[in-house]
């Protein structure tokens, strides 16, 4: 159905019926609205629960539209412990980078109990949350009721010029069921056009959610 509006004579007039997403936008005085894309702001790009998984694809980037994201999950693990890895891909998810040197990354984290820790790494297969310390160093546990939750920024992926960074907050039991967090810096060493996040336990299988946001690239 369209709306009705009235011209600069006063005389009826249709407004057609905009896409999905689209809002009612005014033209100014005289002249009859339209529906056109939200300006700035945030949206939901993708919202998925997961079970049972061994990967989790998250591949709803739109570079038209959006210049960054966030992620948000919450996952528990099968059985035992485990860390979450992150890799990137190039190609929607067709496949994702997990060679030796395509990420490097630094933590700041407090696994296996000690004193907060700076730890770095400059060639690796992933971003993941921890250096799975001996001491219990995973941010996943399978003890009753215990799980963990990340949140993931990322700045500009699209920017085929350019090294993709990332920045992520998590916070999890790990194996001696001790409350741990780590803060995560990473980024993918070749630059390229990023348009796909893989998640991804390093053992077992995860159970969980995740959302996407998109900031949007209009004012």
């Amino acid at each position: 159905g369209n709306i009705i509006t009235y011209d600069a004579n006063g005389n009826p007039a249709a407004v057609s019926t905009g896409s999905s997403g689209q809002v009612l936008t005014s033209a100014g005085a005289g002249s009859p609205p339209t529906f056109a894309a939200a300006g700035g702001g945030t949206k939901v790009l993708a919202r998925a629960t997961f079970s049972g998984a061994s990967t989790v694809a998250i591949t709803a980037f739109d570079s038209s539209n959006y210049d960054a994201y966030k992620i948000y999950w919450q996952a528990t693990v099968a059985s035992g412990d485990a860390d979450i890895r992150y890799r990137t891909s190039t190609d929607g998810g067709s496949s994702y980078d997990s060679t030796s040197g395509d990420y490097a990354w630094r933590h700041i984290i407090n696994d296996g109990g000690s004193p907060p820790v700076d730890y770095n790494l400059t060639s690796t297969t992933e971003g993941r949350t921890t250096r799975r310390a001996s001491d219990g160093g995973a941010l996943l546990h399978d003890g009753t009721g215990e799980n963990a939750v990340g949140e993931v920024s990322i700045i500009a992926p699209d920017a085929s010029g350019s090294k993709t960074l990332f920045m992520a907050n998590h916070l999890g039991f790990n194996g001696n069921g001790v409350l741990q967090y780590s803060q995560l810096y990473f980024a993918r060493l070749s630059a390229a056009d990023v348009d796909a996040i893989q998640i991804s336990p390093d053992t077992s299988t995860i159970t969980g959610r995740y959302v996407l946001l998109g900031i949007n690239n209009s004012t």
